[in-house]
């Protein structure tokens, strides 16, 4: 498990490379190179005998918004809408792109964390009805 951890530590700081990069340089065009695109893309998704471990979690999440952030490079959502919209692209695509039902679920359960927030409030009670099934474990009670 160890190992394990420490590996996707290291896949953490490989995803995030390309825009630390950027941001840091100030060379907000700047793309990675093709073979460390095929490294990122080698990562395993699922392994489900990490699913307690912060770093493995992370790195799911993180891989998941990379992709759903550059799906929403060409769309034009209104301000008020923008949370809702990724946190709904956020979850089609982990359920897309994951087929273990454990990691499947505790994904989508960050997500909603994440997102549930700074939903509009008619936008939160919709998300508790869709999304009810994979929140069994989740207390958003403390989330205002």
């Amino acid at each position: 498990m160890e190992a394990g951890i420490i590996y996707y530590e290291w896949a953490n700081k490989l995803i995030s490379y390309e825009n630390m990069h950027a941001m840091l340089l100030k060379a907000p065009g700047f793309e990675t190179s093709d073979s460390l695109k095929n490294l990122i893309a080698s990562v395993p998704l699922e392994n489900p005998d990490l699913i307690s471990s912060f770093r493995y979690i992370n790195y799911v999440f993180d891989h998941i918004t990379k992709k759903v952030n550059e799906s929403m490079a060409a769309v034009t959502v209104p301000v008020d809408q923008i949370n809702r919209v990724m946190l709904d692209k956020s979850i089609d695509l982990s359920q897309q792109l994951i087929r273990n039902e454990a990691v499947k679920k505790r994904i989508i359960q960050e997500f909603i964390t994440q997102y549930f927030g700074s939903l509009e409030q008619k936008d939160r009670s919709e998300i508790l009805d869709k999304y009810r099934g994979f929140l069994n474990d989740v207390k958003l009670d403390h989330i205002r």
